[in-house]
């Protein structure tokens, strides 16, 4: 049992039975309690998955081993394009589209676009990707 003290909203017990510190109490059951995330993606087969930060990226990841979604979020969007086909997590096999998270506090929208001449032409590519996925 979790110690019943002021940190106990961001600890929770791994698979190994060791204390763990998560982020937020959503992430911690989406994506580490009896894999919730994994066993949502095989019950509704999406065609696509928007993995909004790289949080969301990280909590794919636990239920795939397509090496594609390994490095950073400017890796992921800038580098290796941002949209990644046929990822299989468990039994379901869907496209990725992976975009930094919108927060006002996330820099990483106006650095990118600064530093990448190329960026509003792959947030277009990845737009259009996801408005294809929605008509079909």
């Amino acid at each position: 049992m979790l110690p019943k003290n002021r940190t106990n909203k961001k600890l929770i017990k791994d698979d190994s039975n060791e204390l763990k510190r998560i982020g937020n109490r959503a992430t911690k059951i989406c994506a580490y309690k009896a894999e919730y995330l994994k066993r949502e993606i095989e019950a509704l087969k999406p065609k696509l998955i928007v993995a909004i930060g790289g949080k969301a990226v990280d909590a794919l990841l636990n239920y795939s081993e397509d090496e594609r979604l390994y490095g950073g979020i400017e890796e992921l969007v800038f580098e290796k394009r941002g949209i990644f086909n046929n990822v299989k997590i468990g039994n379901v096999t869907t496209d990725i589209v992976v975009i930094p998270h919108p927060s006002g506090l996330n820099t990483t929208w106006v650095r990118l676009v600064k530093d990448h001449p190329n960026a509003k032409c792959i947030l277009e590519k990845i737009s259009s990707k996801i408005i294809e996925t929605m008509k079909t």
